[in-house]
């Protein structure tokens, strides 16, 4: 398949954008947002809805330019809710390493079936531990690394964002396991996530994945089962409604979001 020129790409774009627009009931739907003040259908006609839709568009191709940018180390890859590979639909991948020869990351929020104390049958620290190991991701399974909360320089470990140490030694791991014993401070990981050159910015210019700034609080979730539909909402965030009253204008996210036409604002 070739690669399409910079026009067509936006053409592409903005007819999903324009799809979107019609599935999330932008135009000539019936609004409940406002239940108390009655429903309103949407005009594709109106002003308004026009302008929401220009924004909309243009947010939407300035994201898109500039994702393969947002690329780095530190950086929570979302997949997007269409994303189909058994592999990575509905994960949160922390990249620990990316350049553009190649990029390296673990998913936080897969736990495995592994007990922790399996994975590390001679650190007594972690006998204790109720909880499993990560699945990190379909690349080489057996291997171990681990993700270490800690605020300062950590021995024998990589930094990977503010207070997130990447380890991959038998000896981080052992200092990990006495200094930090719990699961919001130390997590192991089965495998890891790969990609090749120019792979991982292939997938992002097709629209796979979403980019967030990692932080530790995120990275060490305490229910990471539930951290990719949080974020992935997160990430949705609209772009843009309009009160439709003089002088206020509210900066946001979708379309359903939008008040009801020629309804004033509540109080008046």
């Amino acid at each position: 398949m070739r690669s399409l020129a910079p026009r067509e790409r936006i053409a592409v774009r903005l007819a999903a954008v324009r799809k979107r627009l019609r599935e999330e009931g932008m135009f000539r739907r019936q609004y409940t947002g406002f239940p108390a003040l009655g429903g309103v259908n949407y005009d594709r006609d109106h002003p308004q809805v026009k302008l929401a839709s220009i924004l909309l568009a243009g947010t939407a191709l300035a994201q898109e330019a500039a994702r393969v940018s947002d690329l780095a180390t530190g950086r929570l890859l979302i997949a997007q809710r269409d994303l189909r590979d058994p592999n990575f639909a509905e994960t949160v991948v922390l990249l620990t390493d990316y350049s553009k020869q190649s990029a390296l990351g673990l998913i936080v929020n897969r736990p495995s079936e592994i007990p922790l104390a399996r994975v590390f049958p001679d650190l007594p620290k972690v006998k204790d531990r109720d909880d499993t190991a990560m699945s990190g991701g379909p690349v080489q399974r057996s291997a171990i690394l681990g993700l270490v909360r800690h605020a300062g320089p950590f021995a024998d470990a990589k930094l990977v964002t503010d207070g997130v140490w990447f380890a991959t030694s038998k000896r981080a791991f052992e200092k990990a396991a006495a200094e930090k014993p719990g699961p919001d401070g130390f997590r192991a990981f089965l495998g890891y996530s790969g990609w090749g050159p120019g792979q991982l910015d292939g997938e992002v210019r097709m629209g796979a994945w979403r980019i967030l700034n990692a932080s530790a609080a995120l990275v060490f979730d305490a229910d990471p089962e539930g951290l990719w539909d949080r974020l992935i909402r997160r990430s949705e965030m609209p772009v843009a409604y309009r009160h439709d009253w003089p002088g206020r204008y509210t900066w946001c996210c979708t379309p359903p979001l939008l008040p009801p036409l020629d309804v004033p604002p509540p109080g008046r």
